[in-house]
């Protein structure tokens, strides 16, 4: 007899965590990349109306959702059927289940990095070798990545827009890669951050997909739609690739109040424009305020932006935290700070500006931000200048 439980396998010992951003009562929380504005109407009508039926098992694989989905993505040049389309409790399941469906142990996964935290869990849980490319000034290098897959090489998991950084990877980039990498080779772009990127020069890839029976396409509906809290994501691609993904799903893997919030929601989803686009201006307004002063900071494309302050991270993230605001840290290498309500914004810039002022850090020529960053009609080019102004730790004479 013994007080002790049966112990897990070694991998799982040792896996890392998923560290989800913080949230504490009082505090402002801007550490998820939450939408911070609720969902429609429409779609909380809709959800008030499905609690009804929560006694009942919702589909298993919702054919209303699914078809909305596949017009949603849909183009007069590019036109997907439901069988190209798999559903599942957010975004990040759909990840899991590719890992599940298609990474052998052993076998080895090439991603950018930094990038979404989970990856190197998915990994783990799949014995897999992980393969970390390191970002170009927090942006992607890649033909480094292309170097980086081998023979042995299953998935290739490239997010555009990037978390935590809000780089893209251009859509020449992305053929590219495409035709480099062997047809066993399944590369992935987990696009979640989709509807807030205006970069010109952005990957299409479900522009793709036909020609590319190996490219699949990772969305969400908690960011750009607001849902977070229900958890609801979907995949396109290959109708063999999505089969593999139906096999790895547990049963009613998604509720019945969440596809029926996904179905309100593609039913009308203009509906989440005005919401969609206040969140890109107050990013524009927060990356002018920070330029003004001097302050580089790369043109991201998500509803976040990334500070690069390197080894002066934690300086920061103490003042934010005293001033009342929670956001992403990534020790020794930066912040990630998602958008909030306008109010919220000002209050955190005004930290950021105390602590550059405080520390006597170095500024850039507002013009020079200005001019690297384009905000009204970004290119791979100028995101990569605004990109190289923004290492904050790199300047001469920065203090510890």
């Amino acid at each position: 007899m013994t007080d002790a439980p049966p112990s897990p396998r070694p991998l799982v010992a040792a896996l890392g965590r998923y560290t989800p951003g913080r949230a504490t009562e009082g505090m402002v929380k801007l550490s998820s990349n939450e939408s911070p504005f609720p969902p429609s109407r429409r779609v909380r009508d809709r959800v008030a109306q499905a609690i009804e039926h929560c006694h009942r098992y919702p589909p298993h694989r919702s054919t209303d959702l699914i078809d909305l989905i596949s017009r949603h993505v849909s183009t007069t040049k590019t036109l997907f059927s439901p069988d190209q389309v798999a559903v599942s409790n957010g975004s990040a399941a759909i990840l899991r289940h590719l890992f599940e469906a298609f990474v052998e142990p052993g076998g080895k996964v090439v991603v950018g990095w930094r990038s979404f935290e989970v990856y190197p869990v998915f990994a783990g849980l799949c014995a897999a070798q992980l393969v970390r490319v390191p970002l170009d000034h927090d942006m992607f290098d890649v033909g480094a990545i292309i170097a980086a897959v081998g023979p042995t090489t299953s998935l290739v998991l490239l997010t555009s827009p990037n978390n935590p950084t809000g780089s893209v990877i251009g859509h020449d980039a992305l053929v590219a890669l495409l035709e480099a990498v062997p047809p066993t080779c399944l590369v992935v772009i987990d696009n979640a951050y989709a509807e807030f990127d205006c970069n010109v020069d952005t990957c299409r890839p479900f522009e793709l997909v036909a020609s590319h029976p190996n490219l699949f396409v990772v969305r969400t509906l908690s960011k750009a739609y607001a849902l977070a809290g229900l958890r609801l994501g979907y995949g396109v691609g290959h109708p063999e690739v999505v089969t593999a993904i139906e096999a790895c799903r547990t049963p009613f893997e998604v509720s019945g109040v969440a596809l029926a919030a996904g179905v309100a929601a593609l039913e009308a989803p203009s509906e989440a424009l005005p919401q969609i686009n206040r969140t890109i201006l107050e990013r524009h307004r927060c990356l002018r305020a920070l330029w003004q002063e001097g302050i580089g900071v790369g043109a991201s494309q998500g509803n976040f932006l990334w500070l690069s302050a390197g080894r002066l991270t934690a300086r920061f993230q103490e003042r934010l935290f005293a001033d009342g605001y929670l956001v992403r840290e990534f020790a020794g290498e930066g912040l990630r700070v998602s958008l909030g309500t306008p109010d919220e914004n000002d209050g955190w810039l005004r930290s950021i500006k105390a602590v550059w002022s405080d520390a006597r850090l170095p500024r850039h020529d507002p013009a020079l931000l200005a001019n690297a960053g384009a905000l009204e009609q970004p290119t791979l080019q100028t995101q990569r200048a605004s990109y190289s102004l923004s290492l904050w730790d790199e300047h001469p004479g920065a203090l510890d």
